[in-house]
């Protein structure tokens, strides 16, 4: 399988996708360290959490976080 790192950003609001299997998820999750499937009301989703020294180096990591995923089209609604 190819290395998760270099993989791209896809919206997943097509009708031809369907959702990742469970046992897809499993597999995946053990390419991506300290990262975990959480199950919410029935869908897993991706958690993961960091700690920071400061508010503002937590505001200077989110910073970064937010440049990825406006390069990546990526948006909140």
């Amino acid at each position: 399988m190819d290395d998760l790192s270099t993989k791209k950003c896809v919206p997943c609001n097509s009708e031809d996708l369907r959702p990742m299997t469970k046992e897809a998820a499993n597999e995946l999750i053990q390419k991506i360290p300290e990262w975990n499937l959480v199950n919410e009301d029935g869908m897993l989703k991706l958690h993961r959490s960091w700690k920071v020294k400061s508010f503002t180096k937590g505001m200077e990591f989110f910073q970064v976080v937010a440049n990825v995923a406006e390069a990546e089209g990526i948006s909140s609604t």
